[in-house]
């Protein structure tokens, strides 16, 4: 029980359990909700010295601001989307070196805290093309993923 009140947000739940061997009343207090108060999230590598309007747009998609409830699922996620967003912006070897969701229990609110080591960023040079005997220069350069 108290397992899904956390996954729910509910910290601070509390079960009792009362009953003989005919019947048992399970009661379940959830308390409060937690929400997030505070969030930080830390750059380092070539990351920290990217363009400050790529380095707003990832902080931008960063899916638990401070106000809204805390889901443990929702913070995993909003972990793999950020990292995802900075991978698909160059750094490659981008990854969370650090994480941590402290939980206020008498406040019911969470203190979130993540470190990206982002490494240098990546980019592809230009594409150099060999043996094209039987086909097109242009249908070999349209299946190119980067």
């Amino acid at each position: 029980m108290l397992g899904l009140a956390r996954q729910q947000g509910y910290f601070a739940a509390r079960v009792r359990v009362t009953g003989d061997a005919t019947a048992v009343r399970i009661e379940v207090d959830a308390g409060e909700r937690a929400t997030v108060r505070a969030v930080r999230l830390e750059r380092r590598g070539g990351l920290s010295a990217a363009d400050p309007s790529l380095a707003a747009a990832w902080q931008s998609r960063w899916m638990l601001p401070a106000g809204a409830p805390f889901f443990p699922e929702r913070w995993e996620q909003a972990e793999r989307s950020l990292l995802e967003a900075i991978q698909s912006g160059g750094f490659l070897r981008a990854r969370v070196t650090d994480s941590e969701a402290l939980i206020d229990l008498q406040s019911a609110a969470a203190d979130l805290h993540v470190v990206i080591e982002s490494g240098v960023r990546m980019t592809f040079g230009g594409l150099r093309i060999g043996g094209l005997e039987r086909y097109d220069r242009q249908l070999v350069e349209n299946l190119r993923t980067f």
